[in-house]
Protein backbone atom coordinates (compact mmCIF):
# COMPACT_ATOMS: atom_id res chain seq x y z
CA UNK A 1 0.00 0.00 0.00
CA UNK A 2 1.33 3.81 -0.96
CA UNK A 3 1.59 5.94 1.67
CA UNK A 4 -0.55 9.10 0.02
CA UNK A 5 0.24 11.13 2.82
CA UNK A 6 3.70 11.74 1.61
CA UNK A 7 3.43 11.78 -2.09
CA UNK A 8 5.32 14.48 -3.93
CA UNK A 9 4.65 15.20 -7.18
CA UNK A 10 7.60 14.99 -9.49
CA UNK A 11 8.43 15.30 -12.68
CA UNK A 12 9.04 11.80 -13.60
CA UNK A 13 5.63 10.98 -11.72
CA UNK A 14 5.09 10.88 -7.48
CA UNK A 15 7.43 9.71 -5.43
CA UNK A 16 7.57 9.13 -1.66
CA UNK A 17 9.82 11.86 0.08
CA UNK A 18 12.50 10.06 1.29
CA UNK A 19 11.40 8.85 4.26
CA UNK A 20 8.23 9.99 6.34
CA UNK A 21 10.70 11.54 9.07
CA UNK A 22 11.40 14.61 6.95
CA UNK A 23 7.53 15.25 7.36
CA UNK A 24 7.42 14.36 10.87
CA UNK A 25 10.69 16.82 11.55
CA UNK A 26 8.86 19.83 9.80
CA UNK A 27 5.69 18.49 12.24
CA UNK A 28 8.07 18.64 15.32
CA UNK A 29 9.11 22.23 14.37
CA UNK A 30 5.79 23.07 14.48
CA UNK A 31 4.60 21.51 17.41
CA UNK A 32 7.29 23.56 19.27
CA UNK A 33 6.69 26.79 17.09
CA UNK A 34 3.10 26.70 18.38
CA UNK A 35 3.68 26.07 21.57
CA UNK A 36 5.67 28.83 22.28
CA UNK A 37 2.98 31.22 20.18
CA UNK A 38 -0.47 32.59 21.15
CA UNK A 39 -3.56 30.59 19.48
CA UNK A 40 -4.31 33.53 17.16
CA UNK A 41 -0.52 33.17 15.75
CA UNK A 42 -0.27 29.19 15.44
CA UNK A 43 0.29 27.72 12.16
CA UNK A 44 -1.53 24.73 10.49
CA UNK A 45 -0.10 21.89 9.83
CA UNK A 46 -1.34 21.31 6.27
CA UNK A 47 0.53 24.53 5.56
CA UNK A 48 4.11 23.05 6.82
CA UNK A 49 3.27 20.00 5.03
CA UNK A 50 3.22 22.23 1.95
CA UNK A 51 6.37 24.23 2.67
CA UNK A 52 8.18 20.80 3.21
CA UNK A 53 6.93 19.73 0.27
CA UNK A 54 8.03 22.62 -1.97
CA UNK A 55 11.00 23.12 -0.17
CA UNK A 56 12.22 19.56 -0.87
CA UNK A 57 11.32 20.00 -4.32
CA UNK A 58 13.19 23.41 -4.64
CA UNK A 59 16.21 21.68 -3.26
CA UNK A 60 16.39 18.34 -5.77
CA UNK A 61 19.67 19.47 -7.17
CA UNK A 62 21.52 18.90 -3.78
CA UNK A 63 22.29 15.38 -2.34
CA UNK A 64 19.93 14.02 -0.21
CA UNK A 65 21.30 14.65 3.05
CA UNK A 66 22.18 18.26 2.66
CA UNK A 67 18.12 18.75 1.20
CA UNK A 68 16.96 17.69 3.93
CA UNK A 69 18.59 20.29 5.99
CA UNK A 70 17.59 23.08 3.51
CA UNK A 71 14.10 22.19 3.62
CA UNK A 72 14.12 22.23 7.65
CA UNK A 73 15.82 25.67 6.92
CA UNK A 74 13.47 26.65 5.24
CA UNK A 75 10.17 25.14 7.34
CA UNK A 76 11.97 27.41 10.25
CA UNK A 77 12.24 30.25 8.17
CA UNK A 78 8.34 30.12 7.72
CA UNK A 79 7.34 29.69 10.93
CA UNK A 80 9.22 32.56 12.45
CA UNK A 81 7.68 34.74 9.42
CA UNK A 82 4.05 32.92 10.24
CA UNK A 83 4.09 33.46 14.07
CA UNK A 84 6.19 36.60 14.08
CA UNK A 85 4.98 40.26 13.76
CA UNK A 86 6.92 41.83 10.65
CA UNK A 87 8.90 45.15 10.71
CA UNK A 88 7.74 48.07 8.90
CA UNK A 89 10.36 47.72 6.12
CA UNK A 90 9.10 43.96 5.61
CA UNK A 91 5.87 44.91 4.89
CA UNK A 92 7.06 47.35 2.23
CA UNK A 93 9.07 45.02 0.50
CA UNK A 94 8.56 42.02 -1.34
CA UNK A 95 6.36 39.51 -0.23
CA UNK A 96 8.16 36.35 1.49
CA UNK A 97 8.58 33.15 0.52
CA UNK A 98 5.14 30.85 0.57
CA UNK A 99 3.16 33.90 1.52
CA UNK A 100 -0.45 31.84 -0.07
CA UNK A 101 0.34 29.91 3.11
CA UNK A 102 0.15 32.40 5.36
CA UNK A 103 -3.16 33.16 7.46
CA UNK A 104 -5.42 35.58 5.75
CA UNK A 105 -5.16 37.74 9.44
CA UNK A 106 -1.21 37.92 8.73
CA UNK A 107 0.28 41.17 7.97
CA UNK A 108 1.87 39.60 5.10
CA UNK A 109 -0.59 37.40 3.88
CA UNK A 110 -1.68 37.47 0.01
CA UNK A 111 -4.88 36.34 0.96
CA UNK A 112 -6.78 39.48 2.99
CA UNK A 113 -8.98 38.39 6.36
CA UNK A 114 -11.17 40.13 8.42
CA UNK A 115 -10.40 43.67 10.19
CA UNK A 116 -11.32 41.80 13.53
CA UNK A 117 -8.83 39.06 12.62
CA UNK A 118 -6.85 40.94 11.53
CA UNK A 119 -7.08 43.00 14.94
CA UNK A 120 -6.66 40.09 16.91
CA UNK A 121 -3.29 38.35 15.29
CA UNK A 122 -1.73 41.83 15.37
CA UNK A 123 -2.50 42.54 19.22
CA UNK A 124 -1.11 38.92 20.11
CA UNK A 125 2.16 39.88 19.46
CA UNK A 126 4.29 39.03 22.61
CA UNK A 127 5.51 42.62 23.03
CA UNK A 128 2.04 43.33 23.72
CA UNK A 129 1.09 42.92 27.65
CA UNK A 130 -1.87 40.76 27.69
CA UNK A 131 -3.89 43.38 29.87
CA UNK A 132 -3.43 45.52 26.90
CA UNK A 133 -4.12 43.66 23.60
CA UNK A 134 -7.63 44.36 23.78
CA UNK A 135 -6.94 47.69 23.82
CA UNK A 136 -4.69 47.37 20.63
CA UNK A 137 -7.44 45.04 18.97
CA UNK A 138 -10.19 48.14 19.60
CA UNK A 139 -7.51 50.81 18.24
CA UNK A 140 -6.68 48.89 15.07
CA UNK A 141 -10.69 47.83 14.58
CA UNK A 142 -12.67 50.74 14.84
CA UNK A 143 -12.13 53.93 12.41
CA UNK A 144 -9.40 56.42 13.26
CA UNK A 145 -11.76 59.10 13.47
CA UNK A 146 -14.77 57.48 15.77
CA UNK A 147 -14.85 57.84 19.69
CA UNK A 148 -13.66 54.07 20.53
CA UNK A 149 -10.66 54.80 18.09
CA UNK A 150 -9.84 57.67 19.79
CA UNK A 151 -10.18 56.67 23.55
CA UNK A 152 -8.62 53.00 22.90
CA UNK A 153 -5.70 55.31 20.81
CA UNK A 154 -5.24 57.35 24.04
CA UNK A 155 -5.05 54.67 26.56
CA UNK A 156 -2.35 53.41 24.02
CA UNK A 157 0.00 56.44 24.18
CA UNK A 158 1.60 54.97 27.64
CA UNK A 159 2.71 51.87 26.14
CA UNK A 160 5.65 50.97 23.98
CA UNK A 161 4.49 49.05 20.92
CA UNK A 162 6.05 47.68 18.36
CA UNK A 163 6.85 49.64 15.23
CA UNK A 164 3.99 48.14 12.44
CA UNK A 165 1.63 47.87 15.66
CA UNK A 166 2.02 51.68 16.25
CA UNK A 167 2.19 52.55 12.90
CA UNK A 168 -1.24 51.03 11.86
CA UNK A 169 -3.19 52.40 15.17
CA UNK A 170 -2.11 55.87 13.93
CA UNK A 171 -2.41 55.90 10.38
Amino acid sequence: MVDTEHLIPGATGARLVDEPTLINDAYELLASANAETSRERRVLKSAVRTVTIREYEHFSNLEERSRKVATLRAVREFLKVATETPSLAATAGALPAHADLLPACHPLSRRRGTDESRARWMSADPAVPEPVRPIVASALINAYDSVEGFHARERLRSHELPALIAERITH
